[in-house]
């Protein structure tokens, strides 16, 4: 009989706690399914208490020994098996211990990969089949039968059993009948996962391969809680001594400065919050539905820390301490203001929605605001796009030049990751798929502490990369710092100069150690040759990442939609491949027209009527925008014969230098009425967030000077550009957030310049 399991989690998350010196020892053999030993399996345990993880491989005969120093409470890991095995080790203990193990690889890459593929999957088509009758059974299906039963081992009837299939998505529901047996008729040669009332993964089938029958025994103890949703929020009133269910796990929560304060738990997935206050102790208690993630969220403290449900069933109680740490900038959003080392900037070309293509490998695309000019024009507006085709473009039969590869995956697992973390694995899954079995990889994790999860090596056939992480789970707080330096320190000590060397952090910004830190250390190892870049996702501190990547490749921005998964997936190799390198754009004008300023790319040179600039390196599927601003004197009827000029120049794939050229000039027209510089929305929108991106760095720059009048002015400034292009309306919702950012620094100037 296939029973759930009882346990008991204790996590305490302390920022100042000193634990006492321990000697315990504890040996851990696995086998495989077969009865073999198992060797270079990974095994780790997980101190609950402080948030330390030990990682080790197995030996030739299977083992793997662990030599404790710190006291708490230990859980026992495998990949796809989780707190296995509980050691609750108090200060000063000293002795040993052993646990032997049979583990399944193949079954649980199954599940894992279930687990994966269902998280990810929309529109389940859900199938009826609590009256169904079966006379016979049809060639390629199997009569499928769940049995509850209670911890009595009493038959329970009228529960809610459904098995899911991702392959196509489908969700097959019933209910028990008085015998306690939920009856389905599915398609054979799949895995499904069993889902009892609400909670999910409950158990999985074995694959059904073309038998007829296939029967799976659960225990269930139903759940007892009086609660109230509206909407998506629900509250609970629980008993004095509320028991676990089967379904629910009961969760404890002590945050010590967190007095009579609303407490928000977010199912991951769902969206459905669950609230409550905290007593004058700073306690609350829920019961959650297990088989998700929940985030914790605090008042001026978002995206506290992820509470993990998803992968124990079965009564368990959880006992978990944080402690309220409320953002500055969101308890006093009138102080904050941002500073040089985190300027809060936006990119225009995370705006540039508009679709290019080419068929050239590399190619650009140049047009004016307003093509048009009148006597009353004084500025115009010159949109450049540079785009690099979806795919790789040969003119001959020889394969591009790829070096390889030497990559550390460095991947934040904070609690702040949470709401993101599956579609990061899935992307980094597809990513593996595209690597070459002689690439070398290394996947290091972090939280408050930094973890080898997998020791630099080949790819080989991606499987136990791809199954680290499958497994991969997000708590605790954040310290890039640690992680960075591990990642770095794998690749330094495997350099090669015959390949790329580069770490890939995914991050959503946030860290605990001084920018300043972080950012010579990553120098130190940018110096040595290996590049960084940054897979970024809609965090607080994005300026964080954009320093770190300046000394290498920059930043990979990534706006969430429907394509996130996708987009995400081409943001790493993209970050890798470039398909042209010392790209460089230079542009020459004529006299009735100046420079005034340039959007979107930094200047490498400006001569007289000569505007260059360094592109570097261009990667598939790119299209990327600049905007360049000219004051017009002098011009007349003449300035048709007048065009602009512009060059872009590169090196292909086989190291030839390619140049391509074109030439663009204003029209003129006699008609002296109102000039409007920019006609097409798009453009409007990409030159208003421009503006705007240009007066906060300015503004950072004075304020960091000690000049708030004259950043405040400048916001003012920016705030009437935008607004005379829109007539003072703006219609835009993107340019309407940016505008109202720059409102809410306006407002923080003041009431800074008032103290």
């Amino acid at each position: 009989m296939k029973k759930f399991s009882i346990i008991l989690i204790v996590s305490l998350f302390f920022t100042q706690v000193v634990f006492s010196q321990i000697t315990y020892t504890f040996k851990v053999t696995v086998y495989n399914n077969k009865g073999h030993k198992f060797a270079n399996a990974k095994v780790w345990f997980h101190n609950k208490t402080t948030g330390e993880k030990i990682i080790k491989y197995t030996n030739p005969k299977g083992e793997a020994n662990f030599d404790f120093k710190t006291a708490g409470t230990w859980t026992l890991n495998l990949i796809g098996m989780h707190d296995i095995k509980t050691l609750d080790l108090k200060d000063g203990v000293s002795g040993s211990g052993s646990k032997t193990l049979t583990y399944d690889l193949e079954r649980k890459i199954q599940e894992q990969d279930f687990l994966r593929k269902r998280a990810l999957a929309k529109n389940f088509k859900e199938i009826d089949q609590n009256k169904l009758k079966i006379d016979e059974i049809p060639k390629g299906n199997t009569k499928v039968t769940i049995k509850v039963k209670n911890d009595d081992l009493k038959k329970v009837n009228k529960i809610n059993v459904s098995l899911i299939s991702v392959n196509p998505p489908e969700k097959y529901t019933s209910q028990t009948n008085k015998d306690g047996e939920a009856i389905f008729l599915l398609p054979s040669n799949q895995i499904y996962a069993v889902d009892i009332e609400e909670a999910q993964n409950c158990s999985f089938t074995n694959v059904l391969k073309n038998q007829w029958n296939y029967n799976l025994e659960l225990e269930f103890e139903p759940t007892v809680v009086n609660e109230t949703i509206i909407n998506d929020t629900i509250t609970q009133i629980l008993l004095d001594e509320q028991e676990p269910s089967s379904t629910r796990a009961y969760v404890e929560i002590k945050i010590p400065n967190y007095t009579n304060k609303n407490i928000y738990l977010t199912q991951i997935g769902t969206g459905k919050v669950f609230s409550a206050i905290s007593n004058y102790e700073g306690k609350v208690a829920f019961l959650l539905p297990n088989g998700y993630n929940y985030m914790l969220d605090l008042k001026y403290q978002p995206n506290v820390d992820v509470i993990n449900l998803d992968n124990n069933y079965g009564k368990r109680t959880v006992w978990q301490q944080f402690i309220w740490s409320p953002l500055p900038e969101l308890q006093y959003p009138e102080q904050f203001l941002p500073s040089p080392d985190n300027p809060h900037l936006i990119y225009i070309d995370d705006y540039n929605t508009e679709k290019i293509s080419t068929e050239q490998q590399v190619d650009f695309f140049v047009k004016w605001g307003n093509n048009t000019i009148n006597p009353n024009s004084k500025e115009a507006i010159l949109q450049l796009n540079i785009v690099v085709n979806d795919e790789f473009i040969k003119d001959d039969n020889q394969p591009a030049k790829k070096q390889p590869l030497n990559l550390a995956f460095v991947v934040d697992i904070s609690g702040s990751m949470g709401y993101d973390i599956d579609a990061i694995k899935e992307s980094m899954i597809l990513f593996v798929a595209q690597l070459s079995p002689e690439d070398n990889v290394t996947l290091i994790t972090f939280n408050g502490n930094a973890y080898l999860e997998v020791p630099f090596q080949p790819v080989g056939d991606g499987e136990n990369l791809k199954n680290n992480i499958s497994d991969i789970q997000v708590e605790g707080g954040t310290n890039i710092y640690n992680g960075l330096v591990m990642g770095y320190e794998e690749l330094l000590k495997n350099f090669a100069q015959n390949r790329t060397n580069t770490l890939i952090l995914f991050s959503d910004g946030y860290g605990c150690m001084p920018v300043d830190t972080v950012l010579e250390k990553s120098k130190y190892y940018n110096k040595k040759g290996i590049g960084i870049s940054a897979i970024m996702l809609e965090g607080y501190n994005t300026g964080l990442l954009t320093l770190l990547t300046q000394e290498s490749k920059g930043v990979i921005r990534n706006n969430k939609g429907t394509n996130f998964i996708e987009n995400f997936t081409a943001s790493i190799s993209n970050s890798i491949f470039p398909i042209v390198t010392d790209a460089k754009i230079e542009i020459q004008y004529n006299n009735s027209i100046n420079y005034e300023k340039l959007f979107g790319f930094d200047i490498f040179e400006n001569n007289p009527n000569t505007l260059t600039i360094n592109i570097g390196e261009l990667y598939l599927n790119q299209n990327k925008v600049a905007l360049i601003k000219f004051n017009l004197k002098n011009i007349d009827k003449t300035i048709p014969n007048k065009p602009v000029k512009i060059n872009l120049s590169y090196k292909n794939y086989k190291d030839e230098q390619i140049t391509i050229e074109k030439e663009i000039a204003l029209e003129w027209e006699q008609e002296s009425g109102k000039y409007e510089k920019i006609v097409e929305e798009h453009q409007k929108k990409l030159y208003s967030i421009a503006i705007m991106n240009q007066a906060i760095k300015v503004m950072t720059d004075q304020f960091s000077e000690a000049k708030p009048k004259e950043a405040k002015q400048t916001l003012i400034e920016a705030q009437k550009k935008v607004l005379s292009l829109y007539n003072n309306k703006i219609t835009d919702k993107d340019v309407n957030d940016v505008y109202n950012q720059i409102v809410g620094y306006i407002t923080a100037l003041d009431n800074f310049i008032k103290k």
